[in-house]
């Protein structure tokens, strides 16, 4: 995790330790920021990692609509509950590491195949003729999410606009949403009294 305003990266423990005593509730967040859009600065206003609860406890009390959730999604963390929820109520997802955060060596297991190696994913996109990031890509397109992959390499970037040529089947569907392994990448905030994660519902 980056340290607010700095280029730092700290551990997990720093991190508890650095939000741990914090008592702003993001309901007196969400009171300002819905004085915003009374007063035309913004139009519409989102969270962040989010759990249904928190939705609930924000719904309460919002005069202005939650326009989006920005989560981790992907085949290992589908969190389709949280999914169905945020549709009922009309609130737009948006996926924040579709990938599973490949290449991070301090946020994930080494010793465990990445999504982008899993041998399911690697049959789909051979299928397509495409590659395992087209494929997870296209999966949220097709569950209307908001996807937003993170790259800094040329040849990748113009990969992830080549996702609107091809249809991912309702088979194909069905197997990537059936490979929850509630494996999140980044537990944000941990220590921190509103961490949302403690009521994973997967």
């Amino acid at each position: 995790m980056r340290m607010p305003g700095t280029g730092v990266f700290i551990d997990d423990d720093d991190h508890s330790e650095l939000y741990k005593d914090s008592k702003i509730d993001y309901v007196d967040t969400w009171k300002t920021f819905e004085q915003f859009v009374d007063e035309g600065i913004c139009k519409n206003i989102g969270v962040s990692n989010f759990n249904i609860k928190q939705l609930e406890r924000l719904r309460s009390v919002a005069r202005h609509p939650i326009a989006v959730n920005q989560v981790e999604l992907h085949p290992y963390l589908p969190q389709k509950k949280l999914v169905d929820y945020c549709k009922s109520h009309n609130i737009a997802l948006t996926a924040y590491s579709p990938f599973c955060a490949p290449g991070r060596g301090w946020l994930t297991d080494d010793t465990k195949p990445g999504l982008l190696q899993d041998p399911a994913v690697l049959a789909i996109a051979a299928k397509h003729k495409k590659t395992a990031g087209q494929v997870l890509l296209r999966y949220h397109i097709q569950r209307d999410i908001v996807v937003i992959p993170k790259s800094s390499n040329e040849k990748r970037i113009k990969e992830n606009f080549e996702v609107f040529d091809f249809d991912l089947s309702g088979e194909e569907l069905t197997k990537l949403g059936g490979m929850n392994k509630n494996y999140r990448s980044y537990l944000l905030f941990k220590g921190h009294p509103m961490y949302p994660f403690d009521d994973d519902e997967e």
